[in-house]
């Protein structure tokens, strides 16, 4: 895997840069209303047992999922799901935050491309299902996934977004393992796939009660919209995520160390680029709503605009108020 446009890795940043980076959360706008779903306490126990009995999480792993309040996530993202239907997607959201907090930020696999190549094959293979499944508990949990998805929207693209999101990990690891910095453009395109939004986006049928044709995300203006939220959120995150970041890898796969580097700026500077970027995304994302909504959207199409603005306004409430995001949180399961 080449990596290429990258820029030898700055120096860890100072408690006062970072502190800068935490406050800036604050002042991220948001127009849309933040909603919760009233089942959120109801999915908790059961993906945490679903996590441990799939091997994924355990002990102090499994008890930092659990202060993190990833229920909470999947509550604010889809409002309006039905509890069984939100359980299943908080299963997904349980995967995704145990694969990249235990393998990807956190084990030796996440920073060595061979490895995490060779996991990623079995992954695939799990998510095609049929005799045992690859890759060890993760592929154990994803291939569950895969069945009961494949169950309740059959066309909904998901497994495909699942090898996207593998393939942005393994962009980020082959950088992380270089020891160097992508470029913008580079960066943009990396955090579509290593966001994992797709595979959150693909979902918002099944919480809406209207499996969604996965054609319709490939509709010119309806593409642009889910590159809006999809950079949008994953900027949101690398926000909130760049203090601890810093411990794991000198966030050298994050939007401020990437603008830092490439303007040559200290991360103050490279903060406030940020902001103005988000900003820019979030006229863009609401100018383009403004035009397929001109006519009238057709029944697919607003519920896909629903789900993500629910996902926008949800991920950055759920940042700004989960336990994973403050720097003392975390405690004896670093």
């Amino acid at each position: 895997m080449a990596v290429q446009a990258a820029s030898t890795a700055p120096g860890p940043a100072g408690p006062p840069a970072v502190e800068q980076v935490c406050s800036a959360g604050a002042r991220l706008s948001m127009p849309f209303p933040v909603r919760v779903n009233p089942a959120l306490e109801a999915v908790q126990d059961g993906s945490l047992d679903w996590a441990e009995a799939h091997g994924i999480a355990a002990g102090e792993r499994l008890d930092w999922i659990r202060r993190s309040e990833i229920n909470r996530l999947t509550a604010l993202t889809n409002p309006f799901a039905r509890s069984d239907d939100l359980r299943l997607i908080n299963d997904w959201y349980v995967w995704l935050y145990a694969f990249d907090d235990g393998v990807c930020d956190e084990s030796a696999v996440g920073s060595a491309p061979a490895r995490l190549s060779a996991l990623a094959i079995e992954l695939n293979l799990a998510l095609d299902g049929g005799g045992e499944p690859a890759g060890g508990a993760f592929g154990s949990a994803l291939a569950d996934l895969a069945t009961r998805i494949a169950r309740a929207a059959p066309l909904c693209g998901w497994p495909q977004s699942v090898r996207d999101y593998l393939c942005g990990q393994l962009w980020e690891c082959a950088y992380k393992a270089a020891g160097t910095v992508p470029g913008p453009r580079a960066y943009t395109r990396l955090r579509e796939f290593s966001s994992a939004c797709a595979s959150v986006f693909t979902l918002l049928g099944i919480a809406n009660g209207r499996p969604l044709p996965p054609a319709l995300l490939d509709r010119p203006p309806v593409a642009e919209l889910v590159r809006c939220a999809n950079h949008i959120i994953g900027w949101d995150n690398d926000l909130y995520s760049y203090p601890k970041e810093q411990g794991d890898h000198d966030a050298l796969a994050n939007i401020v160390t990437v603008l830092q580097r490439h303007h040559g700026c200290p991360v103050e500077e490279a903060v406030e680029r940020v902001l103005a970027r988000r900003e820019t995304e979030l006229r863009r994302f609401l100018a383009v709503e403004r035009r397929l909504c001109r006519r009238g959207p057709d029944p697919d199409t607003a519920v896909l605009i629903r789900g993500l603005k629910h996902w926008i306004s949800g991920s950055l409430e759920f940042h700004r108020t989960s336990p994973r995001f403050r720097s003392s949180a975390r405690g004896a399961a670093d």
